[in-house]
């Protein structure tokens, strides 16, 4: 995420509501993702993204499952575990026009809304 406004990273729900003050404070000085280089080859590089929340990490590079609408289709969570996963990407986008926020903030955030 480009310090200068220029990218933006999409968070989900539970960030927004964290932003609002509605979770509590904003902690300026833990960012809810940091990523840590442990190699560079060439062009490539190896690292570790570290998140807030949770207090857990994923090494890079990785195999990502998208899950569009909250959902990865055809695996179950433990299939994905299984698979070696680390994280699953999420278009909010998507999920905010449906089913909409209000459904996935009824049960916590995304995290809660996708088991």
């Amino acid at each position: 995420c480009a310090r200068d406004g220029r990218a933006r990273m999409v968070i989900g729900a539970g960030e927004r509501r964290e932003r609002e003050g509605r979770l509590g404070p904003v902690h300026p000085d833990r960012p809810a993702l940091r990523f840590e280089v442990s190699a560079v080859d060439g062009l490539a590089r190896r690292g570790k993204m570290h998140f807030r929340r949770g207090n857990w990490t994923a090494d890079t590079p990785a195999f990502m499952s998208v899950g569009t609408m909250g959902a990865v289709r055809g695996c179950t969570p433990d299939e994905i575990r299984e698979a070696g996963a680390d994280i699953i990407l999420s278009n909010t986008f998507h999920l905010m026009l449906r089913p909409g926020t209000e459904v996935i903030e009824a049960g916590g955030d995304l995290h809660d809304f996708m088991r």
